[in-house]
């Protein structure tokens, strides 16, 4: 997986190096750039989203954000499923079917590449595992038309989840100029160029984690309720026994955001997972971004090294700043069930870092 992800950051390299010293949207970029990788590993094919000029998305991004609306609509109407063929009107017949679309190039994408590298491939990408089932395990595949299914939500789920994220986390940097230069510091002492940005060098940086994980405190890609119910015969959470049948919920924008375990909740401090190496038992406990438990994301791995070697390769070779200041309106949050910037762009400057010499290590702030 990690080679595919690698090629793909590279190719969002030559994209920023055209673009340097000239205002670009990264919520774009970074969107695309997470399409791409997603395509790659979890479809067998890039979109190749980044060898396009500035917003010209593919048409599978129109439809995935047609996409959205579309499933929140139908779960408030179910009766409207039945009203796209008879529709005269092509451009709203197109968009009540907008995940239609999704899920037919999904099967298409899936077919295609059963017929270019068969059911046994050497390709390392989580669709080939998908294929394959897991023999060591007796498990069994899923059969096709459920394989170009999941291919499709799970495409769907990484996209805007880790672009946004990416988005949030270059923002931060551009508005904590001090942990841009901290981290450039540590990438550089750490000489995980010379070994390519080997993602197993990449996890053992404090500093780099510490970002990512302030990032997603602080913009957690899901931000409202992930609803569960409670098993029949009831359970215990904290203190308080919940009857059974009973639908909880927790929002990670706010245990996230809880004084108690995070003081200044608001600031944007790497800090606190630094100097806790990693965290306390009880900042992770409330980390619910990535979910709990058997649900939690399945994703997670993937993300966060698609993360981590971003940031690490832009951030060793680019410093960063905000476009201007209306940037700062732009990336205010929205929900969009996944948490979005209300002005849906985030305008940086990237500018090639020359004659670049680490500082001096100084000491964290307690």
């Amino acid at each position: 997986m990690e080679p595919l992800i690698q090629g793909v950051i590279r190719e969002l390299f030559e994209v920023i190096k055209k673009r340097e010293g000239k205002p670009i949207d990264a919520l774009y970029w970074f969107r695309m750039t997470a399409l791409d990788i997603s395509g790659e590993i979890l479809m067998g094919k890039s979109f190749d989203a980044l060898k396009g000029d500035d917003h010209s998305a593919p048409a599978y991004v129109h439809h995935l954000d047609n996409a959205y609306l579309v499933w929140s609509l139908y779960g408030l109407a179910p009766w409207l499923c039945s009203v796209p063929a008879l529709l005269p009107f092509k451009g709203l017949r197109d968009f009540l079917t907008a995940g239609d679309y999704v899920y037919k190039y999904g099967d298409d994408v899936f077919k295609e590449h059963l017929k270019r590298y068969g059911r046994t491939s050497n390709r390392r990408s989580l669709l080939t595992k998908i294929i394959a089932g897991d023999p060591s395990t007796g498990t069994e595949p899923l059969s096709d038309p459920e394989i170009s299914i999941e291919v499709s939500n799970l495409v769907f789920a990484a996209t805007d989840t880790t672009g946004n994220t990416m988005t949030y986390a270059f923002y931060r940097l551009c508005c904590h100029t001090d942990w841009q230069q901290k981290l450039r510091d540590e990438i550089r002492k750490s000489d995980v160029k010379a070994q390519d940005y080997n993602h197993q060098l990449l996890q053992n940086l404090p500093i780099l984690n510490g970002v990512i994980q302030e990032t997603l405190r602080l913009h957690p890609a899901a931000p409202t309720s992930l609803p569960r119910i409670t098993p029949a015969g009831g359970w215990k959470i904290g203190e308080m026994n919940v009857p059974g049948k009973t639908l909880v919920s927790m929002q990670a924008l706010t245990t996230q955001r809880n004084p108690t375990y995070f003081p200044d909740p608001d600031k944007f401090d790497p800090n606190r997972w630094i100097c806790t190496n990693g965290g306390t038992p009880e900042m992770k406990e409330m980390m619910l971004v990535w979910g709990k438990g058997e649900r939690k994301c399945l994703g997670q791995p993937m993300a966060l090294m698609e993360l981590r070697i971003l940031l690490a390769r832009l951030i060793d070779l680019f410093t960063v700043r905000l476009a201007s200041k209306k940037t700062h309106d732009n990336m205010e949050m929205t929900d969009h069930f996944t948490l979005i910037p209300k002005g849906m762009k985030c305008m940086l400057v990237f500018e090639e870092v020359l004659n670049y010499a680490p500082k001096e290590e100084q000491p964290l702030r307690s």
